[in-house]
């Protein structure tokens, strides 16, 4: 589930962004729920979703990494666990989208 700091907010300059982010972004719905909600392609919305993260505007995990979650991988330098996270990219090619 998204979510977003108000620190991180008040970072954000493009105005629909921060617009989009104070009004989907809550920590409850799922990325496919937002973007049901926006009717609009999972897959668009979770890319724009990558890039907000990359930016270090949206996170996906408000909690601390300390417990043995399932889908959770161990550090090699610490007792921590982190989330996998994967992001699927469509690409175009000649023989057909894939």
């Amino acid at each position: 589930m998204p979510y977003i700091r108000a620190s991180s907010l008040l970072k954000v300059s493009d105005s629909r962004v921060r617009e989009h982010l104070q009004t989907y972004v809550d920590g409850r719905r799922s990325l496919v729920e937002i973007a049901t909600k926006m009717g609009k392609n999972p897959l668009n919305v979770a890319n724009s979703y990558a890039n907000w993260v990359h930016a270090v505007a949206v996170s996906f995990d408000n909690s601390p990494a300390t417990s043995n979650r399932a889908g959770a991988i161990a550090s090699e330098t610490t007792n921590d666990y982190l989330p996998t996270v994967m992001i699927v990219r469509l690409c175009k090619s000649p023989l057909g989208n894939f």
